[in-house]
C-alpha cells in the first residue's frame, strides 16, 4: 500500500483524540472497515466525510487534504469579510441576502465584536 498524508492524518488524529476506528466511523456515520480504507488511502473522502471530519477533530478540510501543514482551524477577518462583499454570498432560505439584510447583518455583528472586546 502506499502511504498518503490524509490517511497518515487521519491515522494520527484519531490517536491523539484516542479514538477507535470504529468509535471514530459511527461518529461520521461510516462503517469501520469504510473508516480504515480511508486511512490506509483505498477511498477518497468525499466532502460529507471531509466535513465531519473537520469538525470533530477542529481542523481545516486543507489540513485533513493535506493541502495545509497548520493543523489549527483558520479565523477568519469578520470586519474583512463583510467590507469586501463576500458576505452577500451567504442567504437563507436559499434567498441571497438583500443590501438592507446585509446592513441588518453588519451591525448585528458589529454589535458582537465590541460586545466582547468590552468584556476581554
Amino acid at each position: 500500500m502506499v502511504a498518503n498524508k490524509t490517511g497518515s492524518r487521519l491515522k494520527q488524529l484519531r490517536k491523539k483524540n484516542k479514538l477507535s476506528g470504529y468509535k471514530l466511523a459511527e461518529r461520521i456515520g461510516v462503517s469501520a472497515q469504510y473508516y480504515y480504507e480511508l486511512e490506509r488511502g483505498d477511498k477518497r473522502l468525499n466532502e460529507e466525510i471531509i466535513t465531519a471530519l473537520a469538525k470533530l477533530f477542529g481542523v481545516s478540510s486543507d489540513y485533513l487534504l493535506g493541502l495545509d501543514d497548520n493543523e489549527e482551524q483558520q479565523d477568519f477577518n469578520v470586519r474583512e469579510m463583510l467590507d469586501s462583499g463576500s458576505f452577500k454570498k451567504y442567504h437563507w432560505d436559499g434567498t441571497p441576502l438583500d443590501e438592507e439584510q446585509l446592513k441588518a447583518a453588519k451591525e448585528v455583528i458589529e454589535y458582537m465584536l465590541m460586545k466582547r472586546k468590552k468584556e476581554d
